[in-house]
């Protein structure tokens, strides 16, 4: 790649040089335009090229060199390769792994909502037990207000 700037450069300055010899001024365009003919040509006539018998200014090939060429339809993918059988041991260990799965799950789920059953009736009698204490704690400061009074 360095070699290529290197040979591309040398030959600008050439350029350069040939254009001051016959009184012409060495733009940057014009320059460009000679590095874009040798770099064309070194892809579409590189006999030429090394020749030095290019005749003409070659335009670098796009996209645009591309039109009007026929381009061949993609070719059908051909059917995928069905999925190969499993196992029939393999299977076998994994549903029966699946329903072990699906067993403990489900005496877990059995645990946790007997222990919630329980948490709530806890909570149920702690609940009553804290209205009955707020009842006598209310009883006592109506019998402390009464008890002032006097």
């Amino acid at each position: 790649m360095r070699e290529q700037r290197e040979a591309l450069e040398a030959l600008a300055q050439a350029a350069a040089a040939l254009a001051q010899k016959i009184g012409a001024r060495p733009t940057q365009e014009l320059l460009r335009r000679v590095q874009d003919t040798a770099q064309t040509a070194a892809s579409s006539d590189p006999q030429a090229l090394r020749e030095g018998t290019l005749a003409e200014e070659l335009l670098p090939a796009g996209f645009d060199a591309l039109l009007g060429t026929k381009v061949a339809p993609a070719r059908p993918r051909p059917p995928a390769a069905p999925e190969p059988e499993k196992d029939h041991e393999l299977a076998t260990r994994e549903r029966r792994a699946a329903e072990e799965t699906a067993h403990r799950l489900a005496a877990e789920a059995k645990q946790a909502e007997l222990a919630a059953s329980a948490a709530q009736r806890s909570a149920e009698q702690a609940r009553a037990r804290a209205e009955e204490a707020r009842k006598r704690a209310d009883a006592a400061a109506a019998h402390a207000a009464d008890l002032r009074k006097r």
